[in-house]
């Protein structure tokens, strides 16, 4: 499959302008994805540059290798640069940093990561139990058939 634009879409920003954005998707560890969401900001680690990295597609392969959280932002189109496509659509953007405020800022999930890779330990469907802790961290629901509180 060809690596493709991702959907965009006009929103009312905080000044009552229209304008058109992205959804994307940075991926990162629990704890920098907790700090993102209590400071509204975003720091830049990469490269010495003052930009972040995100991809098109929330739970996309490629990006996985960064994280087990997912902050969302919304992003103006005009700010997102393209840095690398993949043959299955996924596009890693780069967006400077101060055009990352707190209101583009739209929540965070978590993915699970087992604890161990011994077969037979926990089903592979099955969250640990660190993932839940993250999870309730993040402020977030437990996947479907799950409870936060063991």
């Amino acid at each position: 499959m060809a690596a493709s634009v991702p959907a965009s879409r006009n929103v009312v920003d905080a000044d009552g302008h229209v304008i058109r954005v992205y959804d994307l998707y940075h991926r990162t560890d629990p704890a920098a994805a907790r700090a993102i969401l209590a400071s509204g900001r975003f720091e830049s680690h990469c490269q010495n540059t003052h930009e972040a990295y995100f991809t098109n597609v929330a739970d996309g392969r490629n990006a996985r290798r960064y994280g087990d959280a997912v902050v969302h932002v919304q992003v103006p189109t005009v700010v997102a640069v393209p840095d690398e496509k993949f043959k299955d659509g996924e596009i890693f953007y780069r967006v400077p940093v101060p055009e990352l405020s707190r209101d583009r800022i739209l929540g965070a999930t978590s993915t699970e990561t087992p604890e161990t890779d011994r077969p037979g330990e926990r089903p592979p469907h099955e969250p640990s139990r660190g993932a839940l802790e993250e999870r309730r961290q993040l402020g977030m629901t437990a996947p479907p058939g799950y409870r936060l509180n063991p």
